[in-house]
């Protein structure tokens, strides 16, 4: 099927290659776009949550938890779509504590495990690196929305390079494979 398709993973590759270039000249939208994903997903999963809460009100008597639950969900749901950038900042402030966490315990194994372990010097400077992007995303959360949008543009960019490159590899096979049954069709046996 590969073989005879080959075109259509070349048209994808194409348009992931696209979709990564726009995300590079406009990571704002990107984030925009990604952040009211969130806001829409929350909310259904909120709505949903309220009414499994209010369906096993008979029958549960830890029904409330639930109906709350939904209720926080669409709450979040709703300030994440009516004020996008704010929920974008929050959420590099949640990441960039993750990194500063993350970093500062790989640098205190590193050297903790230096005698145990080869290849300490990469832990600790994975972690140095993890701490300094950290602060520093801690510090211009905007710089790190915008480089997480930068980071999904290249992934999709290579991804669509990769693809193309594929299709067009599995395009040579499919020409290759028609050229020698038009020399010999009779010779199949």
């Amino acid at each position: 099927m590969l073989l005879r398709s080959w075109w259509v993973l070349v048209i994808r590759g194409l348009f992931a290659i696209l979709f990564g270039v726009i995300t590079l000249l406009w990571p704002d939208i990107t984030v925009f776009a990604l952040v009211t994903i969130f806001g829409a997903f929350v909310m259904l999963d909120g709505l949903i949550e309220i009414w499994v809460g209010f369906a096993n009100r008979g029958r549960e008597q830890h029904w409330r938890p639930d109906a709350l639950l939904g209720v926080a969900s669409v709450v979040i749901g709703v300030v994440a779509i009516g004020w996008p950038g704010i929920t974008a900042i929050v959420a590099m402030y949640v990441v960039a504590s993750w990194m500063i966490v993350l970093g500062g315990l790989m640098v205190y194994q590193g050297i903790r495990l230096r005698e145990e372990i080869a290849g300490d010097l990469w832990v600790i400077s994975t972690g140095a690196l993890s701490l300094v992007l950290g602060i520093a995303f801690m510090i211009f959360p905007g710089a790190g929305v915008v480089s997480l949008a930068w980071a999904i543009a290249f992934s999709i960019i290579v991804l669509g390079v990769l693809m193309v490159k594929i299709g067009w590899g599995v395009g040579g096979i499919e020409r290759t494979l028609q050229a020698e049954a038009m020399r010999s069709p009779h010779d199949a046996r």
